[in-house]
């Protein structure tokens, strides 16, 4: 209960929005939506990207954050979290492919990143406390095109 934000509806209209902590409902003429709004940790699946130098990197992260809107939360993005994860690992491809390799690796990429996630998530409602990098790694990729297939053994 103390992790919990509620919306309780009256006649399918929002009649309140409540804080976590004890509260009291009227039962059958009231419907609620409960949001867990304590600190939880999602993982960004690990992306492939190519940097402007042609650089083939990996790269996955980690963020923390809680919901400090249930409304928000709620109402305009239906309480996904997976909004979240989505915009986060676009925003990190978007920002690394714009960069060089060496760009991708300093410092500033991630405070870049994690501050535009940080505007996305006040947006929804959300406010993420950390970000990091789970791997950044240069990997190789083989296309199919590349590889020239042989038809058959030419006649003289």
């Amino acid at each position: 209960i103390e992790f919990q934000g509620w919306l309780i509806y009256r006649n399918v209209k929002l009649r309140k929005v409540m804080t976590p902590g004890m509260h009291a409902r009227i039962p059958f003429f009231e419907t609620y939506r409960i949001v867990n709004v304590k600190p939880e940790t999602f993982q960004i699946s690990p992306v492939t990207i190519t940097t402007t130098d042609g650089k083939t990197v990996s790269v996955g992260a980690i963020y923390e954050r809680h919901v400090h809107d249930v409304l928000k939360f709620i109402q305009n993005f239906n309480g996904s979290d997976g909004n979240l994860q989505d915009l986060a690992r676009s925003i990190t491809a978007n920002y690394i492919t714009k960069s060089t390799w060496d760009e991708a690796k300093t410092p500033d990429t991630v405070k870049n990143i994690k501050f535009r996630i940080v505007e996305e998530g006040e947006r929804m409602g959300i406010t993420v406390t950390k970000f990091a990098f789970t791997e950044m790694v240069l990997t190789r990729m083989y296309t199919l095109s590349s590889v020239t297939p042989k038809v058959g053994i030419p006649v003289k």
